[in-house]
């Protein structure tokens, strides 16, 4: 034993006999508090004794317990540690460390104390558990699960063992195995919440969120301040478009821990979704002071940057999101350097395209700001933009997603970017943007293809062509205010002798057909044209139209890259799309009427209305 133990170790033999025996009282003391449930009580009684035996072991190893059942595991490791000093060989202290260490993903020194418990006491179940537990977190199932039947084997009927256990089969892809565990870590103890809650996980990873709803509210019933089953059914909820309940459970989860960062995020979206942003960029910023890693909680306050105008803390905290959760774009690789915004002059770059086809082309509108740079420029995209791309970028190599070469490191480039990240260096103020004096509209269409829509579109009359777009093809619950109906667009759709022409990639059959009965109006589907694939035809079609009408889509940001007048509708008065401003400055012909989420779309569309009439002079 070294030094420092020696001295630890003999710390409470030092005192004298009158304050063993108040010790004692007070561990007494404190040990009725925590039998009865008064937790503050006892830990307040447990640092009474360390100001008189700072050293002394049950007090360090009670206090760690209990922040350990808290969820503080920066306290509970503190505590544990000095009550180790005192005994090193400990193998419930080991373990307990390692459990703290597991939480705050040190995973080797976790694996460190749990053998060390093993090496003390070769069958204590806790340790071959944690141990299995980090190799999960480690990504190595296989191995993991021999200490969880190890852990089983010592203590079979521990409901929290089985748990464990059940979660590694859960990762592996073993479901019916795993629900196997759970199921019987209910008939060990039917009043587990943790095994309802991790039911409610394997529900949730299935996306079966009705299963998942019941299994969370089984866990509630049983513990009604479960943090991570309030948070989880928080995120179904919200899923399920419940936006007021989903609110309640992360607030539930807060309240139960007040450093929850993730819960503080997504009740920030659930705020948002409802209108709150003063109160949604309050808890987005107490996420990111509690984790500053916390991606998701990064771009959304980027996201409220943008929205304010501040376009330099915007970009700075938009560079999380491919760490972020809510990401939906594939992970890349690419093994270049980022552009830092220094001469491209006889350098290589390839640039590629995230987040779908409307982020493509909106983001795209900086592709020829990079081909003036004087470097080698590739650009790697959406399949479906390749031939409208090849076209308008003369210069640049186009390669259809994904473009292997490039992001293996095939292929020699100095550096690389995707399309949004190039706003950092590009796009640092409003003054950055393109105006209407400007050469601003970036795609160019296929002259022959241009020449066959005039060709169709003349024989339908000579009336004003208005292209239309008021829908997707999947509406999320929580974005369905920025699409309008055809009821919604009674004051357009009231104009006589217009020609309006769908331009919406999904069936809106019924639509179209409740625009006949209602207002007598044919909206025209261009036959032979595949709205959702064939993006040139598209943009072809649309070079002819004379104004276009849509919702913020593929559709509003292809109108604006080809220079089409278009009038944007858009529910919400302020949107990070708007950075700052009250229109749409990446497009100068594009012009946005905007609404309040909960109010009614009539006076935009008489808006627009007007507009129209004014531009056709009627």
């Amino acid at each position: 034993m070294n030094d420092e133990l020696k001295v630890a170790s003999t710390a409470s033999e030092d005192k004298t006999g009158s304050d063993k025996e108040t010790i004692l009282s007070m561990l007494h003391k404190a040990g009725e508090f925590q039998a009865a449930g008064k937790i503050l009580e006892a830990e307040s009684a447990y640092e009474e004794i360390l100001k008189i035996d700072q050293n002394n072991k049950f007090a360090n190893q009670l206090l760690g317990g209990l922040a350990l059942k808290k969820g503080d595991f920066i306290r509970a490791q503190d505590f544990i540690k000095k009550a180790l000093i005192v005994d090193p060989d400990n193998p419930e202290l080991n373990s307990n460390l390692g459990n703290a260490l597991l939480k705050l993903h040190r995973l080797d020194e976790a694996k460190k104390h749990y053998n060390k418990a093993l090496e003390t006491e070769p069958d204590y179940a806790p340790a071959h558990n944690g141990l299995g537990a980090t190799l999960r977190e480690e990504g190595n199932c296989e191995e993991a699960e021999k200490y969880h039947v190890n852990a089983l084997e010592y203590q079979p009927k521990n409901p929290r063992l089985r748990n464990n256990y059940a979660n590694t089969l859960r990762e592996m892809g073993r479901t019916d195995e795993a629900i196997k565990q759970y199921l019987l870590a209910v008939e060990c103890d039917p009043h587990n919440a943790d095994t309802f809650y991790n039911l409610g996980v394997l529900h949730e990873n299935l996306a079966n969120d009705e299963r998942a709803y019941e299994n969370y509210m089984q866990a509630l019933d049983l513990c009604p301040d479960h943090p991570e089953a309030n948070f989880n059914l928080g995120n179904v909820l919200r899923r399920m478009g419940k936006f007021e309940t989903a609110i309640e459970k992360f607030q539930a989860a807060i309240k139960a821990r007040p450093d929850y960062a993730e819960a503080h995020n997504n009740l920030g979206h659930s705020l948002r979704v409802l209108g709150d942003k003063k109160t949604a960029e309050k808890h987005w910023k107490q996420a990111v002071d509690m984790d500053i890693q916390l991606a998701d909680a990064q771009v959304n306050l980027g996201l409220v940057d943008f929205e304010q105008g501040d376009l330099e803390s915007g970009w700075k905290r938009y560079e999380w999101r491919d760490k972020a959760y809510s990401y939906e774009s594939p992970q890349r690789s690419f093994p270049q350097p980022k552009w830092d915004g220094t001469s491209l002059e006889n350098k290589e770059i390839i640039v590629w395209g995230e987040q779908g086809l409307a982020d493509e082309i909106l983001y795209a509108s900086m592709i020829p700001d990079i081909l003036k740079k004087g470097g080698k420029v590739t650009i790697e995209c959406t399949a479906r933009l390749v031939e409208l791309f090849t076209r308008s970028f003369k210069g640049a190599e186009i390669y259809g997603y994904p473009y292997k070469q490039g992001e293996d490191g095939q292929r020699f480039y100095d550096f690389q970017s995707s399309f949004p990240s190039l706003g950092q260096h590009l796009r640092k103020k409003i003054d950055d943007f393109p105006t209407l004096s400007d050469d601003y509209a970036y795609l160019k269409v296929d002259i022959e293809k241009k020449l066959y829509w005039q060709k169709k579109l003349s024989t339908l009359s000579n009336n004003p062509k208005i292209g239309l777009s008021w829908t997707s093809r999947y509406v999320k619950e929580e974005f369905r205010h920025f699409y309008a109906s055809i009821s919604d667009m009674e004051p357009l759709l009231s104009l006589k002798n217009i020609d309006f022409i769908c331009l919406v990639p999904a069936d809106v059959d019924l639509d179209i057909q409740e625009a006949s009965e209602k207002f007598d109006i044919n909206i025209h589907k261009m036959p032979g044209l595949d709205l959702k694939n064939d993006i040139d035809g598209v943009a072809a079609l649309m070079s002819n139209l004379d104004v276009i009408v849509s919702c913020l889509s593929a559709t509003s940001e292809l109108a604006g890259a080809l220079g089409v007048r278009t009038l944007g509708f858009i529910g919400e008065k302020s949107h990070s799309i708007m950075l700052g401003t009250q229109d749409n400055v990446w497009f100068p012909n594009t012009h946005y009427f905007a609404k309040d989420p909960d109010d009614p779309w009539r006076d935009v569309f008489q808006g627009i209305k007007n507009e129209v009439k004014s531009t056709f002079g009627r």
